[in-house]
């Protein structure tokens, strides 16, 4: 050694460490202090391989724990680093280990290594070490999620995972998603279930009570399949809040579920005696009622409870509805007539006295299988319905759905028959009795596919009130069905019977439209507008007039029309466009050049930089510098308002200086009519 040091004094550590190995260690293998200085050496000359095998001899001679820990610590970096052997880098980490039980970093590290090395059982082990020393429960709970992860799906130790789960379902809810995971994928829901009955029965917050007791009915009634006990620990939580009227509900499905009647009539009994008020009484009565005859097809222990609510609180007209629902099925039908008529008597309105008329109706037909009784109080509910239209609705789908129960149109052919009756009888009322044929209308086109009734129905309804909301219908009829001669028929007899002039125009209108768009009948429908003209003159009709003649070539007819707007127009804007209209009629149409020329020079009258009659005057050979006093005389039906200002014109037409240079001298009221 004293050679190997001299050595080292003179900087030839080889031939140091040469020494150490070939005549120490030999001789001396466990001399510590031979390897602590080859150690050394070795690090300096950067031997990585030599330095671990110098560091793993002092390891297993070491026994203090203080004095292995940093050698350890050296040889655990040197196989995890340069030296990259995860055997022997696993073996320093365990001694590592050994060395300070507490120090969570060799076991981290050790956990890293057995992972990437899918050393499954020795990572089980080494995670439930690691997660032994950890102070943070959140690190802990991932540590321990993760060796029951190891432990069901790389070694499928179901049980084991299980018992490092248990636990912790209580404080971690990742713990709890993970081992209902895997008590869906073992089928241990059995285990589950009872996990959280222990759960509910140790919790100390009734909040946490109440959770457990439903996940475990959860459990029970859906994986395990036995409502009976999920029924129980749902009374086990609603028996924490009886007022908790969203468990109520979960015992009344589950009861029904497991037919346990018995069993929840005593939990109603138990939650009468606990509630004080007739109001909370009545509640919970018709809450039994409702599901013994909804799901307990018991009507007859219904309608026991659901009187007993009506002695409770005999002005729930609701209540007493819902009684008068459940006596037909308990075998007394023929009374409710009675108190049927006891209810419409007493109502306020209009609807509730028609709820009462077709219960009664329904009654008749569905129960007591007489259908013209039935009626009776049908035909009285329509009679409601002329002055209370929000009853309609409620009404049709009454009738519907006795044609449902019946698989029949018959009901409502009746109610149509009904509708035209009424309307038959309804002569003082002509507006009534329209709104009754468009119902039967409605019906017999929507509902029973008769058309051609439905047609009849509106042309009547038409002739009794020629209303809009009437011809609405009647056109739209028309357009579905293409009988557009048959509603120019009936619009034509409707204008011959109208008695005032507005009733007269909107029908001229309509007319005039279905002429021209549906019939395409445009002498017939330019007749009609001239018609409409008289009663209501306005430029959407005289517009239509001129369009129809325009498209029918009437091209004499349009011009005499155009003056006819002309003498009414006091629009400057629209009188000038009717004077471009005429010109364009004379020049292209009838092709009557000296006609055309008069026409667009009164264009240019009207407005001198028009550029349209400019070049219209120059492609038909006219100047646009001179105008004759007769090329603005207005026509035979257009009278100027004041002849002095005509003659004021006619002077400044004599100048010679041309339009474009002085336009003002056009003035273009002169055409404007008295």
């Amino acid at each position: 050694m004293q050679r190997a040091r001299w050595l080292e004094a003179e900087e030839r550590l080889d031939e140091a460490v040469a020494v150490v190995r070939e005549a120490v260690l030999p001789v001396a293998p466990t001399h510590l202090p031979a390897l602590f200085d080859l150690a050394r050496w070795e690090e300096r000359r950067g031997d990585n391989a030599s330095l671990a095998d110098a560091l793993s001899r002092q390891l297993g001679l070491l026994e203090d724990e203080g004095l292995r820990l940093p050698v350890a610590s050296r040889l655990a970096d040197l196989y995890e680093g340069p030296l990259a052997d995860d055997e022997r880098a696993v073996e320093a980490l365990h001694a590592w280990i050994d060395c300070d039980l507490m120090d969570a970093t060799p076991r981290e590290r050790l956990v890293a290594k057995l992972e990437a090395n899918a050393r499954w059982p020795e990572l089980l082990d080494a995670l439930d070490g690691l997660a032994g020393v950890e102070v943070d429960d959140e690190v802990r709970g991932d540590l321990i999620r993760r060796a029951a992860t190891v432990a069901s799906e790389r070694l499928s130790d179901v049980d084991g995972a299980w018992e490092r789960l248990a636990p912790r379902v209580a404080e971690d809810a990742e713990a709890e998603t993970q081992i209902r995971a895997l008590a869906e994928a073992h089928g241990r829901h059995e285990p589950l279930a009872e996990l959280f009955v222990r759960a509910a029965q140790t919790a100390s917050a009734p909040a946490e009570q109440r959770r457990r007791w439903l996940d475990a009915a959860q459990v029970l009634e859906g994986p395990v399949g036995d409502p009976s006990r999920a029924l129980e620990a749902v009374l086990r939580a609603y028996a924490l809040d009886l007022a908790d009227e969203q468990l109520l509900g979960e015992v009344d499905r589950l009861a029904a579920a497991c037919h346990a009647w018995a069993r929840l009539a005593q939990v109603y009994e138990t939650l009468l005696r606990s509630v004080e008020t007739p109001r909370a009484k009545k509640k919970l009565l018709v809450r039994h009622a409702k599901l013994l005859d909804t799901v307990g097809d018991d009507p007859g222990g219904a309608l026991d409870r659901a009187l007993r609510a009506c002695a409770l609180d005999a002005d729930d007209d609701a209540l007493l509805g819902y009684v008068e629902d459940l006596a037909p099925r308990a075998g007394r039908a023929e009374e409710l007539l009675v108190v049927y008529d006891r209810r419409r008597s007493a109502a306020a309105t209009d609807e509730a006295r028609a709820d009462a008329l077709l219960r009664a109706a329904h009654l008749c037909d569905v129960d007591l299988q007489d259908r013209d009784r039935a009626f009776s109080y049908v035909a009285q509910t329509v009679a409601l319905s002329v002055r209370t239209p929000a009853v309609v609705p409620h009404l049709e789908r009454a009738v519907a759905e006795l044609d449902e129960l019946a698989s029949s149109e018959d009901a409502r052919r009746r109610l149509v028959a009904v509708y035209r009756a009424l309307a038959e009888d309804a002569e003082h009322d002509p507006r009534g009795a329209a709104s009754l044929l468009l119902r039967a209308a409605r019906l017999l086109e929507d509902d029973l596919a008769s058309p051609d009734e439905a047609f009849a129905c509106l042309e009547k309804a038409s002739q009794d009130a020629p209303i809009p909301e009437v011809l609405d219908a009647l056109e739209s009829a028309a357009e579905r069905h293409r009988r557009f001669d048959a509603l120019d028929a009936r619009l034509a007899l409707l204008i011959a019977d109208a008695l005032d002039s507005q009733t007269a125009a909107d029908l001229l209108r309509r007319r005039g439209r279905v002429l021209e768009e549906r019939l395409g009948r445009l002498d017939e429908a330019a007749d009609v507008y001239r018609q409409l003209l008289v009663v209501a003159r306005d430029e959407a009709t005289a517009d239509r007039l001129l369009a129809c003649l325009r498209k029918a070539r009437r091209h004499q007819d349009l011009l005499g029309a155009i003056d006819q707007e002309l003498a009414r127009a006091r629009d400057k804007d629209r009188r000038l466009t009717l004077l471009r209209e005429a010109a364009t009629v004379w020049e292209k149409d009838l092709g009557n050049k000296w006609e055309a020329q008069d026409a667009w020079k009164k264009v240019l009258a009207a407005s001198p930089d028009d550029a349209v009659a400019t070049e219209a005057l120059q492609r038909l050979g006219a100047s646009t510098r001179r105008l004759h006093p007769d090329d603005i005389a207005p026509s035979p039906s257009e009278t100027p308002e004041d002849p002095s200002t005509v003659q004021a014109s006619l002077e400044e037409f004599e100048d010679e200086t041309p339009i474009s240079d002085e336009p003002e001298s056009l003035d273009a009221e002169v055409l404007e009519p008295a």
